[in-house]
Formats: C-alpha cells, sequence, structure tokens
C-alpha cells in the first residue's frame, strides 16, 4: 500500500508545484466527496491495519468555512471494523481541514459482533489540483473499546 502512496505522491508532486505556482483566488465547490488510504495503530490490539475512509462533503451556508457530511471507514484485520459517522468539519486555513465526528462502529470480535458509540478526529492538509485536492491525513478513532491512530493520504474532488 505505501508503494502506492508514494507512487501517487512523486506523480502528483508536479502538478502540485504547477498548480501553486499559478494559485489565484481560493474558492471550494459546495459538495466534496473524498477517499483515504491509510495505515492505522490500534493502541489496544497493538497492531498496524490498513484502512480505507470514504466520505461526502457539503459546505454549510454561503460559506466554505464550516462543511458537514457522512463518512465511513473500515479497518481490516483479525476484528471486522466498519463505522459511519457525521463529520462536522472547519477549513482553518486555505490549505487545513479539521473535522470532528460521533458515530457508530460495528465490529466482530472472537465471532461476536457488536455495535458501539465512536468517535473519529481528523486533519487534512490539501493541496488543490483544480477541482482535485491532494494531501496528507492525520485521524483518530475511538470507542469504549479501542483507539486507533492512522496516517495515509487524501483524494478529492469538488463538484
Amino acid at each position: 500500500m505505501w508503494k502506492f502512496v508514494t507512487l501517487i505522491l512523486i506523480l502528483g508532486s508536479s502538478k502540485i508545484i504547477t498548480a501553486q505556482s499559478h494559485n489565484h483566488e481560493h474558492t471550494h465547490e459546495d459538495f466534496h466527496i473524498g477517499f483515504g488510504i491509510t495505515e492505522s495503530y490500534s493502541t489496544s490490539h497493538n497492531e498496524f491495519k490498513p484502512g480505507i475512509h470514504l466520505h461526502l462533503i457539503k459546505n454549510i451556508g454561503h460559506s466554505d468555512k464550516w462543511k458537514i457530511g457522512l463518512g465511513y471507514e473500515y479497518l481490516k484485520g483479525e476484528e471486522k471494523h466498519n463505522s459511519f459517522y457525521l463529520p462536522v468539519g472547519l477549513q482553518v486555513s486555505e490549505r487545513f481541514v479539521f473535522s470532528l465526528a460521533p458515530g457508530i462502529v460495528f465490529t466482530k470480535h472472537s465471532g461476536v459482533s457488536e455495535s458501539l458509540l465512536s468517535g473519529h478526529v481528523e486533519g487534512l492538509y490539501e493541496f488543490e489540483l483544480g477541482k482535485m485536492h491532494l494531501g496528507p491525513l492525520l485521524g483518530l478513532g475511538f470507542n469504549k473499546h479501542e483507539i486507533h491512530i492512522g496516517l495515509g493520504l487524501h483524494a478529492g474532488i469538488g463538484f
């Protein structure tokens, strides 16, 4: 997975530099769909797990500063982890987005399925490529049994 992330970063770097050197007024589209790949460390299981994140976000009102949406996270591992959440985001600066998200996680340990309240905290740094953006993400997910910390790559497109 990390070879793929490295390849995307190398291929995208020339476009990022070009896009930044021609930077003009920065605006966001009303909606955004995003995808992330991460490597997450579970503190309760003491293991690394690959994961994916998907989300659909809408700007609130006439400002592109506040956002709200729907999200999904899957972590692969011995215990299945599927989480659905409602992210509320703040465009802290032109390139940095911070979000908090309450949700519910569906897990399966030792053959027993369980649903738990959960939360996510996430930070994204975005490099604009027209209506697309690409950049690193750092996230923290938690529920009553687990805390996981993930680092990865986020890509999205506005529409």
